[in-house]
């Protein structure tokens, strides 16, 4: 029987040794290298930027299929609270690109105005709390992804975020406000908090996606003390609970009523999911039974979450480029 970890404290705390290199930059946040060298089945970078928040990075792992002549789908991976880009190296999804030949990029946030100034995103109303420094993530997000196409080709229309945490607020965030440059987002440990949280962040949401269509998955566990199954609106956070959080997305997605479970193992992970949503598009709640608050690997339990959203996400691009071509 798989025995899920628990966290024994809300914080994890990643260190890293940053390698430079060589770059050049101009106000327009545009990426020049002094070396067009692209290192193919490894890791590439840091490529810095300039922000208005200050100097900003992130790297990318090119798997070793990689062909200049044949794009391939990108994702960012956001770090949870306290972390840093090696977070998502040090959970194998490296490997995962490696294996399902993708481009993955790891970002990393900036220090947060709290006691301890952790890394983490400003996804709302977490982590970055009473800042004074204004930092636009979204923009960020974006940028990350102009960038990486100056140096590899990628397939924009196969273009995704995930994140755990505060990284999955994050990606939240990016459902809202990018769905126009981010065709899926999975999240995990996680809920929308723009604005002031809870219900102002949900209609803040409703706002910014208006109209918009994108596949999201989220998985939660049903024993997270961090991002309560039940929400916490008496909280700082104000998160919404996870089912308002869900009904919110299915309504916004435009789905319909059709709904089905696809996905049970008969132990711990169940999910529910919606096909049929606005341009082709799905949602789906993965619920992870007594789950804490975690990013499931093959190492800590027997769920592999990264090549599930992968797999995931390549369903629903095959299933729109059918679409596509059944109006011909």
């Amino acid at each position: 029987m798989m025995i899920i970890a628990r966290l024994s404290a809300a914080i994890i705390l990643f260190f890293v040794v940053i390698v430079t290199c060589s770059v050049t930059f101009d106000s327009t946040d545009r990426f020049q290298s002094s070396s067009n060298d692209i290192v193919v089945g490894g890791m590439n970078g840091p490529v810095n930027f300039s922000r208005p928040e200050g100097q900003r990075l992130f790297y990318y792992y090119v798997p070793s299929t990689y062909k200049p002549n044949k794009p391939l789908p990108f994702i960012i991976y956001f770090h949870g609270y306290s972390g840093n880009w090696t977070q998502g190296v040090k959970l194998n999804q490296t490997v995962d690109a490696e294996t399902n030949g993708y481009i993955i990029a790891f970002g990393e946030g900036t220090p947060s105005a709290e006691t301890h100034h952790y890394l983490g995103w400003n996804a709302g109303t977490c982590c970055l709390f009473n800042t004074t420094i204004p930092v636009d993530d979204v923009t960020y997000a974006k940028t990350v992804v102009k960038l990486a196409g100056e140096r590899v080709a990628i397939a924009t229309d196969r273009v995704y975020a995930m994140g755990w945490s505060n990284g999955g607020l994050m990606g939240e965030r990016l459902s809202c406000e990018a769905w126009d440059v981010f065709a899926g987002v999975a999240v995990d440990a996680s809920a929308v908090i723009l604005g002031n949280g809870y219900e102002d962040g949900l209609a803040r949401c409703d706002a910014a996606f208006n109209g918009g269509h994108i596949d999201y998955i989220h998985f939660h566990g049903t024993h997270d003390p961090i991002v309560p199954w039940v929400g916490g609106h008496d909280t700082r956070e104000r998160f919404p609970s996870v089912l308002e959080n869900l009904s919110r997305w299915v309504a916004r997605n435009g789905c319909d009523k059709v709904q089905m479970e696809t996905y049970n193992d008969g132990k711990n992970f169940t999910n529910i999911r919606w096909p049929n949503c606005r341009g082709n598009t799905s949602v789906e709640l993965m619920t992870v039974w007594y789950g804490t608050h975690f990013w499931w690997t093959l190492d800590n339990s027997y769920f592999a979450t990264t090549d599930y959203i992968m797999k995931a996400f390549t369903r629903g691009y095959i299933q729109r480029q059918h679409a596509k071509s059944s109006l011909f």
